[in-house]
């Protein structure tokens, strides 16, 4: 029943295109920012070419069902993308947020979680952020850090703490300090000087 009626949902405004990379924190974003929407929200997934590997159906901020099968429609759409070129023939308009995480321990969470490092899409997706390149006009940029640094982290620490690498919400500033030893770590994202130098751009840090 749960699925049926998600697949009766048509989008209303507003519909939001989240742009990011796995283990950036996006997911908790997602379920915070639908908490406060209330009402009937569909949370598309891993969506490659319009159609989604998983879609959630909330209400009013709870979690009532989920499926595995395709959802053509719904109040959100959200992306786990690789590259950031924008996808073609998007099935309604919608407006683009690109939310990034810093490059450590963003690529310390993928270590953690075996999804690769992928630093190469961290610099595009930072270089779009920063409107060195602008294959979006006008996306709303949120940082990690700044997000969850406004908003209750005790209260929320259910939708925080879900799907974490690391199995725990605190010191999620930290994760990189785990990898500071490992080779592959240190010379693929410490020693990067094009991630070093977004990132202290976007972040106002960089490791020595």
């Amino acid at each position: 029943m749960v699925v049926e009626e998600a697949m009766k949902c048509r989008p209303i405004q507003p519909v939001f295109q989240v742009m990011a990379m796995s283990r950036s924190g996006h997911h908790a974003f997602i379920e915070w920012a639908i908490s406060r929407l209330g009402g009937t929200c569909v949370h598309h997934n891993h969506v490659r070419g319009g159609v989604p590997a998983q879609s959630f159906l909330y209400r009013n901020g709870d979690l009532v069902g989920e499926t595995f099968d395709a959802v053509p429609d719904g109040a959100w759409e959200t992306a786990n993308v690789e590259n950031l070129m924008p996808s073609q023939g998007k099935p309604f308009p919608c407006k683009i947020i690109l939310f990034i995480r810093d490059v450590y321990n963003c690529m310390a969470s993928r270590i953690k979680a075996n999804k690769g490092l992928g630093v190469d899409v961290w610099i595009a997706q930072a270089r779009e952020a920063l409107r060195i390149t602008k294959f979006f006009a006008n996306p709303v940029v949120i940082k990690y850090n700044e997000w969850r640094d406004s908003v209750e982290w005790d209260r929320e620490s259910v939708a925080y703490n879900r799907g974490s690498s690391f199995g725990s919400i605190q010191g999620t500033d930290e994760r990189y300090k785990l990898y500071l030893d490992d080779p592959v770590f240190r010379a693929e994202v410490v020693l990067c000087e094009d991630a070093a130098r977004l990132n202290e751009q976007l972040f106002g840090w960089r490791l020595p």
